[in-house]
């Protein structure tokens, strides 16, 4: 019994340390970001305009409601729902909410970027 606490207990303090690598923890309702000072952006508020500039490595858009202007991304995780995102370049595009709009202008070497999309009633277009 002591031995499984005490696993758990490790296992949670790893966890913790590696979501702490969620740089830029953006919860304000407006803002421009710039991934040059921090290449890890995750946008947690709801309801907010948001202009990210630069090459960032990953970007999560875990709030509602938002508009979104991204430079350039490496990999785009949006889980929340009602998102209206332009990228002009991404590498990877993952969507588990629902309700959200996407518009991707170029991939990676002139192709397109890889899309994963589970959620529902999501659209994803090219510009």
């Amino acid at each position: 019994m002591l031995r499984t606490v005490f696993v758990a207990l490790a296992l949670g303090v790893l966890l913790a340390q590696g979501s702490a690598v969620a740089d830029q923890d953006i919860r304000a309702k407006r803002a421009t970001i710039d991934c040059a000072k921090d290449p890890v952006v995750a946008i947690t508020a709801g309801e907010g305009n948001y202009t990210v500039t630069g090459s960032c490595d990953k970007i999560s858009i875990n709030g509602g409601q938002n508009t979104v202007a991204i430079e350039s991304v490496k990999k785009l995780g949006i889980n929340g729902s009602g998102n209206k995102v332009k990228v002009t370049a991404a590498e990877k595009i993952g969507i588990v909410g629902s309700d959200n709009e996407v518009e991707w202008s170029k991939g990676p070497s002139g192709k397109k970027p890889t899309i994963g999309n589970v959620g529902n009633n999501n659209k994803v277009t090219q510009k």
